[in-house]
């Protein structure tokens, strides 16, 4: 089977999936409704009692009249389930190989590998305490002697039980991680002041004695991001001008909650897109959607590399002392 021939497998096993679970609710919902509504009157007016009461009581078999579309709907399912992950897969090398090599030198792609939760955790930028994690679609390379890791990552808390279960989901979206030449010793954080869950008091954002918010010189940026920072001469010494115009830059074009964090050697930057990377819309054409993943890509890629070059990675200031 091609891949054009999966998607459209797809695309009709998803479309069949509706459809049968349109009828199941329908047999629980719709049908016991329809049948009072018409029972009741023949009732009351005084027709035919037989057909009324046979309306009522069919109404008792209604699990017995899903039987067949229940199992359709899990064999659909099961058929998604098993070649879901192959077309999409191979879309997405398809998709992201020929962009990767415009980019990158020397990349390198796994749809299983990941970041850890350890290293999430590290940044301090959202609750430790998440119980669900998973990161894959990891991506590897290098630009301008920059060395770049990029995976998706999923954090979320669920706690409690029935009425009581609650669900917090902290992040969803893509992860950066961009290699410096030195190690940085503020462990300074940009925190996007719309992400909700990074800018709780209780989030663990603020993890040194002696963390504080360092006001920045350019007015639009503190009002979109917070810093923290207990060096402020780093935070000055990183932050230039260009640097706060292209992350400024970066959160207008992405439309997406951004948080950025130097650790180590390393400068993080956290987009939010609540989806996995290259996520599939099997409702629009092949042709349709795949240029709209090239494009979603490509232009993450392009913000990326302008943030490397916004800070001049490979220059004297970033070479190891």
């Amino acid at each position: 089977m091609t891949p054009e021939e999966m998607r459209i497998s797809i695309s009709k096993s998803k479309r069949r999936q509706k459809i049968y679970i349109g009828i199941i609710l329908f047999m629980f919902t719709g049908f016991p409704l329809i049948s009072k509504v018409i029972a009741i009157p023949l009732y009351t007016m005084g027709f035919n009692a037989s057909i009324a009461t046979f309306l009522l009581r069919i109404t008792q078999f209604v699990p017995f009249f899903v039987i067949v579309p229940g199992f359709l709907v899990v064999k659909e399912y099961r058929f998604c389930k098993k070649i879901q992950p192959e077309y999409e897969n191979s879309l997405k090398r398809t998709i992201a190989f020929p962009i990767l090599n415009k980019y990158l030198y020397n990349y390198r792609y796994s749809d299983s590998k990941g970041f850890t939760k350890g290293f999430i955790d590290s940044l301090g930028v959202y609750p430790n305490n998440a119980n669900i994690f998973r990161s894959n679609d990891k991506i590897e390379g290098s630009y301008n002697n920059v060395y770049i890791e990029r995976a998706d990552a999923y954090l979320k808390y669920e706690t409690g039980s029935g009425k009581n279960k609650r669900v917090y989901k902290y992040f969803e979206g893509q992860v950066y991680s961009l290699e410096f030449n030195k190690n940085f010793l503020s462990g300074a954080r940009i925190i996007d002041k719309s992400d909700m869950y990074a800018k709780h008091e209780n989030s663990s954002i603020v993890y040194k004695i002696n963390d504080r918010y360092v006001e920045m010189e350019n007015e639009e940026f503190n009002k979109r991001f917070k810093v923290i920072s207990y060096d402020q001469n780093e935070v000055f010494y990183l932050l230039t001008p260009r640097v706060m115009e292209t992350m400024l830059q970066m959160k207008k074009q992405l439309n997406k909650q951004v948080n950025f964090c130097f650790i180590d050697n390393k400068l993080v930057i956290c987009i939010k897109t609540n989806t996995d990377s290259l996520s599939i819309n099997y409702n629009k054409s092949s042709a349709e959607d795949n240029a709209r993943l090239e494009a979603e890509l490509e232009n993450e890629m392009q913000l990326i590399l302008q943030l490397v070059d916004a800070f001049d990675l490979d220059s004297d200031m970033f070479q190891s002392k």
